[in-house]
C-alpha cells in the first residue's frame, strides 16, 4: 500500500501517470501506470484534507482542500506553491479546463457555497458566493463556458444543481426533486451531463438542464463520483456499509451512454473518485489509501494498494532485521529485512493480538484474547520456526492478555484483564499465576532485569516487583488516566496514557513525576532509541520524542492520521504500527527536524482550533478535539443535514488549554452530520460521516 490516508480525488494526466490527493496533506503520484508511487505528505506545509485535483496538462495543475486552500504546480507535481483563495470555505472539488481556464467549488455550512474561477492557469482566483443553505460538493465543465455543480441543502434533505453558460459568471439553479444529496457530476458535452449520489441515484439531462430525469438506481447506496469518457463509456464509485458493518467499494460501468451499468463490489472500503486518461486506461482512489487501477475502460479493476487493513497493535524486533506485528483478529506478519517488507502469516486462529516478543530466530509468543461472544478467553500464542506456525500455549478464561516482555530468553511476564499477572522461567513454556493485589486492567509490563519488573494499567495504577513477582508493591501514582505503554532505560523508566500523559520514573519506578508531553491525544506506545533519546506514539499519528532521558517532548510530522499504537527502537533503527495495518520505518532514530510542528508549550494553545474528529467515517463514535487559547463560553453542537441540532456535547465555561470529546451516534441513522465549535467570537464548522 502506497500510504494509508484516504484519497478524495485522483487525476490522470496520460495512461502511466496520475495523482491523486487526501488527508495529512497527502499528494501521491506515479509515472508507471501504478506500479510504484511516490509519496509527499504535508504538501504546502499543510496538514489539512486535499479534496480535489486537476491537471490543464502535463506539467501544470492545481489541488483544492479545507479553509480555502488551493495549492498550485508548474512541474507535473514534484513541487506545490500555496496560492491565496479569497476564501476560507471548505472547497470540495477543481476542474481546469484549459492552460488559463478553471474552476473550483466549495462550502460553509454556516454561509453557502463558494464558485471560483481562474483566467491564468490557477495563478489568481476570483470568487462568486451564494449564500444559503446551498453545499456545493463537485463541479464539471465540457468547455471553457459550459458547467455544472451539484451538491446538496441543508435545510431541505435534497439535492440541488447549478448550471453556468457564461463562464461561470452566473450560475441558474435548475430542477433536482431526489431527496438525497448528489455528490459528482460528469459533462459529456453542452447538453448532456449524468450526476450521481446518495441513495444510488443516478441522474441525467440531454437537454441543458432543463430537465433531470432519474436515469437509474444503483445497488450500492453511496454513490461519490461519476466520469464519461465521449458519450458512451462512463465509471460510477461509491461503496457500501452493510457488508460485516465495514464500508465496501463498489464500481460501475456503462458502454452505452449509462442506458445499463455493470456494477461489481471491490476488495477495497468506499471508493471516492474515479478518473480515466482514455477510453481504457484509469484509477479509482478512496477511503484508508485504496487505489484500483483498469486497463479496459472501468470493465474490470485491479487493486493496487496492498496490505493489511486490519489494526496493528503491537511489534517486536529480534534484531535490525527480523521483526514480528500483531493485531486485530489473527492478524500477524513478520520481516526479515528491517520491516521493507513484510509477510501475512495465516496463524489459523480468530483472535485479538495485542502483544508480541521475538525471543530468537526461532521462538516467538504472542499475547491476546479469543472472542467467544459475550467476552473474551486470554491467550499466550507461541510458535518455535520463526513465526510460520502457531499453537496455543496457555489459555485463560474470561480475560484478555495484553501486555508482554521478557529480561532474557527465559524469563518473561504477561498482564492483562483484572489485574492478570503471568510468569514464566522457561521461555513461555509453563506459566504461573501470580497475585498481583489489584483487580485493575493491566496493558504494560516492562522487565528491568529478572528480578525487577514494573507494569501499569487503567486509574492510573502502577505495580512494582523486586523478587521476581513473589510480591508486588503500588508505588504512588500522580495520576487516575490509563496508562497504556511503558519502556525503560537503565534506571529511568517512562509511561504513556490518555490525554497525552506522561510519567517518568528516575529510580527503577519507586517514585514518579507527571512531565508536561506537547499533545493531549491518547498516548499508546513508547521506546528508548539512545543518547537519552526516546518516542512516544498515540492517536491522530502522533509522534512525538524526548532528547533529554524523557524530561521535555516535542511533537513531529508522522504523515498519518491514524492512530500508532507500538513502537520498537534499537539505536536509529524503528519500526511504528497501528491502525489499518499502518506500519512506519526509519533509519535515522525518527527524528525529523525539518517537519517538526511548533510545540504549544507550558502555556498552552495560541489559537483557537477546531480539529476534525477521529475516526471519520466512523461508526457509532468518534472524537472531536479542539483548542482554546484563552478562557472561553464553549459550546459543541451536531446538526444534521436538515440544519437541526440533535446533539450538544459541550455548553460551558473552560479555561485556555487543548481539549477531546467523543461523540456516540449509536441512535442516529448513517449520513453526513456537521459538528459547529462556538467558543467567544470563534465561530467553526466542520463535516462528519457515520457509516453504520
Amino acid at each position: 500500500m502506497p500510504q494509508g490516508n484516504t484519497l478524495w480525488s485522483v487525476t490522470t494526466i496520460d495512461s502511466n501517470t496520475a495523482i491523486a490527493v487526501g488527508e495529512a496533506g497527502t499528494v501521491i503520484k506515479t509515472t508507471d501506470g501504478g506500479a510504484h508511487w511516490n509519496v509527499q505528505h504535508y504538501v504546502g506545509n499543510t496538514d489539512q484534507g486535499l479534496s480535489g485535483v486537476s491537471f490543464s496538462n502535463s506539467q501544470s495543475g492545481v489541488v483544492v482542500g479545507s479553509n480555502g486552500l488551493i495549492l498550485r504546480t508548474d512541474d507535473d507535481g514534484n513541487t506545490w506553491s500555496i496560492i491565496p483563495s479569497g476564501t476560507d470555505y471548505h472547497l470540495t472539488d477543481v476542474d481546469l479546463v484549459d492552460s488559463d481556464v478553471g474552476y473550483a467549488v466549495g462550502f460553509n455550512v454556516d454561509a453557502g457555497s463558494v464558485y471560483l474561477r481562474t483566467l491564468d492557469g490557477g495563478l489568481t482566483w476570483t470568487s462568486r458566493y451564494i449564500y444559503g443553505s446551498e453545499y456545493a460538493s463537485a463541479i464539471s465543465f465540457s468547455d471553457r463556458n459550459n458547467g455544472t455543480v451539484v451538491g446538496n441543502i441543508y435545510s431541505a434533505y435534497q439535492c440541488f444543481i447549478r448550471r453556468t453558460t457564461d463562464a461561470g459568471q452566473t450560475w441558474v439553479q435548475q430542477p433536482c426533486q431526489i431527496g438525497y444529496a448528489l455528490t459528482g457530476v460528469s459533462m459529456i458535452d453542452s447538453n448532456t451531463a449524468v450526476a450521481v449520489g446518495w441513495g444510488g441515484s443516478i441522474l441525467r439531462t440531454t437537454d441543458a438542464g432543463v430537465n433531470w430525469n432519474l436515469f437509474g438506481t444503483a445497488t450500492t447506496p453511496y454513490l461519490f463520483d461519476v466520469q464519461f469518457i465521449g458519450s458512451r463509456i462512463g465509471n460510477i464509485v461509491g461503496g457500501d456499509n452493510s457488508v460485516n458493518q465495514q464500508p465496501s467499494g463498489a464500481t460501475y460501468f456503462t458502454s452505452n451512454g449509462g442506458n445499463s451499468w455493470t456494477g461489481q463490489p471491490t476488495s477495497t472500503k468506499m471508493l471516492y473518485n474515479v478518473k480515466l486518461s482514455d477510453t481504457r486506461f484509469g484509477f479509482a482512489v478512496g477511503y484508508e489509501g485504496a487505489i484500483l487501477r483498469t486497463g479496459d475502460g472501468g470493465l474490470t479493476w485491479e487493486t493496487q494498494s496492498k496490505g493489511s487493513t486490519k489494526n496493528f497493535a503491537g511489534v517486536h524486533f529480534l534484531n535490525g532485521s527480523v521483526g514480528i506485528a500483531v493485531g486485530s483478529w489473527g492478524l500477524l506478519e513478520r520481516t526479515v529485512d528491517g520491516g521493507s517488507t513484510w509477510i501475512d502469516i495465516p496463524i489459523g486462529f480468530n483472535t485479538v493480538l495485542w502483544g508480541i516478543r521475538v525471543l530468537d530466530t526461532l521462538r516467538a509468543i504472542a499475547t491476546g484474547g479469543e472472542y467467544y461472544g459475550s467476552g473474551f478467553n486470554g491467550l499466550i500464542l507461541v510458535s518455535n520456526d520463526g513465526g510460520s506456525s502457531w499453537e496455543t500455549q496457555y489459555s485463560i478464561p474470561t480475560g484478555r492478555l495484553f501486555g508482554i516482555d521478557f529480561a532474557s530468553a527465559i524469563h518473561g511476564i504477561v498482564v492483562g484483564d483484572s489485574g492478570v499477572i503471568l510468569r514464566t522461567i522457561d521461555s513461555g513454556t509453563t506459566w504461573t499465576r501470580l497475585s498481583s493485589g489489584t483487580n485493575s486492567l493491566l496493558f504494560a509490563v516492562s522487565l528491568i532485569d529478572s528480578q525487577t519488573s514494573v507494569a501499569v494499567g487503567d486509574n492510573g495504577t502502577i505495580l512494582r516487583t523486586t523478587d521476581a513477582g513473589k510480591t508486588w508493591v503500588k508505588p504512588s501514582s500522580p495520576v487516575t488516566v490509563s496508562l497504556r505503554g511503558l519502556a525503560f532505560h537503565d534506571d529511568v523508566v517512562v509511561t504513556v496514557g490518555d490525554l497525552g500523559i506522561i510519567l517518568r520514573s528516575m529510580d527503577r519506578g519507586i517514585t514518579w513525576q507527571l512531565v508536561t508531553s506537547s499533545t493531549d491525544v491518547y498516548l499508546r506506545g513508547i521506546s528508548y532509541s539512545k543518547d537519552l533519546t526516546w518516542i512516544a506514539v498515540g492517536y491522530d499519528g502522533t509522534i512525538i520524542h524526548s532528547t533529554d532521558d524523557g524530561l521535555t517532548w516535542k511533537a513531529q510530522r508522522s504523515g498519518t492520521h491514524w492512530p500508532l499504537y507500538s513502537i520498537w527502537l534499537k539505536g536509529d533503527t524503528g519500526t511504528i504500527v497501528g491502525y489499518d495495518g499502518t506500519i512506519l520505518h526509519t533509519n535515522t532514530g525518527g527524528i525529523v527536524t525539518t517537519v517538526e510542528r511548533t510545540p504549544e508549550g507550558t502555556q498552552g494553545p495560541n489559537q483557537f482550533v477546531l480539529k476534525q474528529n477521529y475516526p471519520n467515517p466512523f461508526n457509532p463514535s468518534t472524537v472531536i478535539r479542539y483548542q482554546l487559547s484563552v478562557a472561553s463560553q464553549v459550546k459543541l453542537c451536531i446538526f444534521n443535514l436538515l440544519g437541526q441540532e440533535i446533539a450538544t456535547l459541550i455548553d460551558e465555561h473552560k479555561p485556555q488549554g487543548s481539549y477531546s470529546v467523543k461523540w456516540n451516534a449509536e441512535r442516529f441513522p448513517s449520513g453526513m452530520y456537521f459538528y459547529r465549535l462556538t467558543a467567544g467570537g470563534f465561530v467553526e464548522t466542520k463535516k462528519l460521516v457515520l457509516l453504520k
